[in-house]
């Protein structure tokens, strides 16, 4: 009785210092989102806050593999912390919460690197009923071309 209480001991104080493995890679990521737009300069020009809205992303979906190779099975720790991050993003960035949560999503082409959150939304969406965007846009037909007036 006593070693098995002995192991579940261990158990937990593993799983505590794996959480707060995770938790200071949140934590740092938000520390480092504030620090970045508060150093900005011409905030108050869109261009500048594009530049670190962008950059802000990248962090978070560096943060988001970090803190899921630290906590694979925190999933929910991870998805508020991440939203918790992406309010903030939002806040300094002056944009709406949900385009900044679709910007993150959107997927790792358009931010670079491989996301585990947005292959999650993507199989979520489908799973639903949705269609990705490459499906919906190849039922709409194939584009014109659009030249120069000169035929380049």
């Amino acid at each position: 009785r006593r070693e098995r209480r002995a192991m579940l001991a261990e158990r937990q104080a593993a799983r505590s210092r794996t959480s707060a493995t995770a938790q200071a890679v949140w934590a740092e990521l938000y520390e480092e989102v504030g620090k970045a737009f508060g150093a900005t300069r011409d905030r108050r020009y869109a261009t500048s806050r594009a530049a670190m809205f962008a950059k802000a992303l990248l962090a978070a979906c560096d943060a988001e593999q970090r803190a899921y190779e630290q906590e694979p099975d925190a999933a929910e720790l991870h998805e508020q912390q991440l939203n918790r991050t992406l309010e903030r993003v939002a806040t300094l960035s002056e944009v709406p919460p949900t385009m900044v949560a679709i910007e993150y999503v959107r997927g790792p082409a358009h931010h670079g690197g491989d996301r585990v959150h947005a292959r999650e939304v993507a199989q979520e969406a489908i799973g639903a009923g949705l269609q990705p965007l490459a499906t919906a846009r190849s039922l709409r037909g194939p584009r014109k071309a659009r030249g120069f007036s000169n035929g380049t």
